[in-house]
């Protein structure tokens, strides 16, 4: 719950590049439950894109705050 409101405030800033706020969208979608292709289509991105992110996520490679400083 933490890092998803962490994660609404970060995009509503307004101050984060596209790429950032890209990442923010794809994990706040991955949240929901939904399926990398669901993710790309709402989106406009590849289907491989989500699944990066996602995994870089889990692995631990894309950290958190997702650059959020």
């Amino acid at each position: 719950v933490y890092k998803r409101q962490s994660l609404l405030n970060f995009i509503k800033s307004g101050t984060a590049s596209a790429r950032k706020l890209n990442r923010a969208h794809i994990l706040l979608l991955a949240d929901e439950g939904k399926t990398d292709l669901e993710i790309a289509e709402a989106l406009h991105t590849g289907s491989a894109t989500a699944q990066r992110i996602r995994k870089r996520f889990v692995e631990g490679n894309l950290e958190f705050r997702i650059s959020i400083t």
